[in-house]
């Protein structure tokens, strides 16, 4: 007969299981963190919704798109969250046969999945990126020299007319492709999906549209002149851009940091 001391021991044992599993229990799914209330509000949210967040790729990040103060975890947690939830609902294991066709229904009719086929044509690269070839500048995940960039903008260089010449001419080789792999997958293509072959046709006698040049980004500094700009008006420009950096270099931390938070938020 096993003593009383080891009967109880056993019994503390068993109370320590019992705790630790409970513990563990009270973790939830193993991958997510967020309460599963706020995970099924938060798919429903984006069911229900028909532009903004539904529509982004699964392969962009989610986190932006999300509102802080919906949840009680940090977004990149829910994010997290949210992607393991949908690895565990897609396992095989979990889902049926009219889960899978549904799924497959709902890409391959999409326009997109022409992409996909080994005879799609490949994009050529742009006329900016074909002139920076041809001056040798091949690495084009690098940042090019300046001088490169400016020469880029005058029409009558050598290397942007040689450019242009092989731009348009892989242009004309990539549009007959498209229309060649629309022909020959005629009868399998739906409407979205040659509509949207059609529309990555490049019309070479379309005048480009000039890119707006971008205002310049203002500083703190810039935000606190603008905050006191009714200072120092019967000085010079010079006595006065003097007079406001002496009162920037001034401010208290907590004060400088209204201006830091003005600049990046941009």
């Amino acid at each position: 007969m096993p003593s009383e001391k080891k009967r109880q021991n056993r019994k503390r044992a068993n109370s320590d299981i019992s705790v630790s599993d409970e513990e563990k229990g009270s973790q939830g799914i193993d991958g997510i963190k967020m309460p599963i209330s706020e995970l099924l509000t938060l798919c429903q949210t984006i069911a229900d919704d028909t532009a903004a967040i539904g529509k982004r790729k699964g392969s962009n990040k989610l986190a932006p798109a999300l509102k802080e103060e919906a949840f009680t975890l940090p977004l990149s947690v829910v994010e997290e969250s949210f992607k393991n939830a949908y690895r565990y609902a897609t396992r095989k294991d979990g889902i049926t046969y009219e889960f899978m066709a549904n799924a497959i229904l709902q890409r391959f009719t999409r326009g997109d999945i022409v992409t996909l086929y080994p005879d799609f044509p490949k994009k050529p690269c742009s006329l900016y990126n074909e002139y920076l070839q041809i001056c040798g500048h091949t690495n084009l995940f690098t940042s090019p020299p300046t001088h490169l960039r400016e020469a880029f903008t005058d029409t009558t260089n050598k290397e942007r007319l040689q450019a242009q010449v092989n731009y348009e001419k892989h242009i004309k080789e990539y549009n007959e492709k498209l229309e060649k792999f629309l022909s020959d997958h005629d009868d399998e293509l739906n409407e979205e999906q040659k509509i949207y072959t059609r529309k990555l046709m490049v019309d070479l006698n379309k005048p480009t549209k000039k890119r707006s040049a971008k205002a310049p980004k203002k500083t703190a500094f810039d935000f606190f002149k603008q905050a006191k700009s009714s200072k120092f008006a019967d000085l010079s420009e010079e006595a006065r851009e003097k007079k406001f950096l002496k009162a920037f270099k001034k401010l208290k931390p907590e004060e400088l940091e209204i201006y830091e938070s003005l600049a990046s938020n941009q």
